[in-house]
């Protein structure tokens, strides 16, 4: 799949996508899409948790 390709089925991804990539990695299965949709995100998904990281330092606990 080239990158334009995936950038726009990327786009097109909903909170179901995500949410199966980061399960599937839970579960201790390999997805190589889902894999490819999480690190595609991944600048998005370091502000994310970096915002996670100071929210716990603050005693906040943010629910990721």
């Amino acid at each position: 799949m080239d990158d334009p390709t995936f950038q726009a089925q990327l786009n097109k991804a909903g909170n179901y996508e995500h949410r199966r990539v980061v399960e599937r990695l839970r579960e201790g299965l390999f997805d190589p899409l889902s894999i490819r949709l999480l690190t595609t995100g991944q600048k998005k998904l370091d502000t994310v948790f970096e915002k996670g990281l100071d929210a716990l330092a603050e005693n906040n606990q943010p629910h990721l």
